[in-house]
C-alpha cells in the first residue's frame, strides 16, 4: 500500500544497522545531534549472460586491462555473471542501478579474456548493482577499491548502537561484537537489558523449493513457462513465498525472492501471469494493485536493463 503508516515506539535501546542508510537514519532519527558523516559508499555492479555466450564452468579470476581491477567471472547454472565494479556513488541507496559505462567496463574485460566469445549488449538478460556501505576514510584522494573494508562500531548515548562498514564475509563477527557491546554498555543501567536468549528461528528454515535441476518432465511439459529454476515454481511453494518472505510486491518477488528478474530473457514479464490468482489471493489483492505494481516492476527492468543497455 503507499499510505503512510505512523507508530510510537518506546525502546530503551536502538542498534542502527542500516548499512549505506546509516547518515541518513542517524540525521533523521537524531537531526539536533551533530553526528559527522560516516559512509563513503561505492557502487558494485554486475551482467548476467547465457552460459552459451561464456560458457565459464569454473569461476574465473581476471584484472580489467585498463586499470587492473580484479574481477571475476562466475556461473550460475545455465548463465554466467561478469562483475564487479568498484565506484564510488552518493545517489540514494534507494535507486542503485548499473550505468552505461559499466556496462561496456565489464564487456570489455570479458573480452579481453575470452576473445572467442564476442560478448555484445543484445546479450545481457540482466544486471545488478549494490552499494558497499564502507566507512569514509580519514583523508581524502582514496581510490574507491582502496578503501578499508573494516566495520565501524561504537556506542552513542543515550542507548544507541551504530554498527556499518564491513563485508560480507565479515557479517556474523559484526552482529556478535554489535550484541556484546550492547550488553556491556546497558550492564550498569538499574534494570539492564535481557540477558537471555532464543533459538533463532530461521536458523533451520531451508530455503524455498526451486526445481532444481529441472527435471526432464518439466522440460517435455507443454504447461512449463519460461526457462529458469524459478519459473517453474509451483502454485503451493508460490502461496508459501508470499505467506512467510514478507513479499509486497512484484519486485520483490522477481527480485529478491526467486530469480526471475535475473534469469528470464524478459525479466520474468511473461511468467509473472501464471502467478498472478496466487498473488490476488493471499495479498488479498484486486486487479488493480496487480497492474500497480506490475507497472513498477516493469520501471525496475527499464532502470536496470533498458536504459543502461541502451536497449
Amino acid at each position: 500500500t503507499s499510505d503512510e503508516l505512523e507508530f510510537n515506539i518506546k525502546f530503551r535501546s536502538v542498534v542502527f544497522a542500516t548499512g549505506p542508510w546509516t547518515d541518513i537514519a542517524l540525521e533523521g532519527c537524531a537531526p539536533s545531534l551533530p553526528y559527522p558523516k560516516l559512509m563513503q559508499a561505492t557502487r558494485g555492479s554486475h551482467i548476467v549472460v547465457p552460459k552459451e555466450v561464456l560458457p565459464a564452468r569454473h569461476a574465473v579470476v581476471m584484472t580489467h586491462p585498463e586499470d587492473g581491477r580484479v574481477l571475476f567471472a562466475i556461473p550460475w547454472s545455465d548463465f554466467t555473471v561478469v562483475g564487479t565494479t568498484d565506484l564510488f556513488d552518493d545517489k540514494s541507496p534507494d535507486h542503485t542501478c548499473i550505468n552505461s559505462e559499466e556496462v561496456d567496463y565489464l564487456i570489455d574485460s570479458a573480452l579481453h579474456y575470452f576473445p572467442n566469445h564476442k560478448i555484445k549488449r543484445s546479450d545481457v538478460v540482466s544486471t545488478w548493482s549494490g552499494l558497499r556501505p564502507l566507512v569514509a576514510p580519514s583523508s581524502d584522494g582514496e581510490d574507491a577499491s582502496e578503501i578499508s573494508r573494516d566495520h565501524y562500531l561504537e556506542w552513542r548515548e543515550p542507548g544507541a548502537v551504530v554498527i556499518t562498514g564491513g563485508k560480507l564475509t565479515t557479517h556474523r563477527e559484526m552482529a556478535a561484537q554489535t550484541v556484546d557491546l550492547l550488553l556491556k554498555e546497558t550492564s550498569s543501567w538499574p534494570t539492564g537489558l535481557s540477558q537471555g536468549f532464543t533459538p533463532c528461528p530461521t536458523l533451520e528454515r531451508y530455503f524455498p523449493i526451486l526445481c532444481f535441476p529441472v527435471s526432464q518432465k518439466i522440460h517435455d511439459s507443454t504447461e512449463k513457462i519460461g526457462s529458469s529454476e524459478a519459473s517453474q515454481l509451483k502454485d503451493e511453494t508460490v502461496r508459501l513465498i508470499l505467506k512467510t518472505q514478507m513479499v509486497m510486491s512484484l519486485e520483490d518477488f522477481c527480485v529478491r525472492r526467486t530469480q526471475l528478474f535475473y534469469k528470464e530473457f524478459d525479466n520474468g514479464i511473461s511468467v509473472l501471469e501464471k502467478f498472478k490468482q496466487s498473488f490476488l489471493k493471499e495479498l488479498n489483492w484486486n486487479d488493480e494493485d496487480w497492474e500497480t505494481s506490475l507497472s513498477s516492476y516493469k520501471s525496475y527492468i527499464d532502470a536496470n536493463v533498458i536504459k543502461p543497455l541502451g536497449r
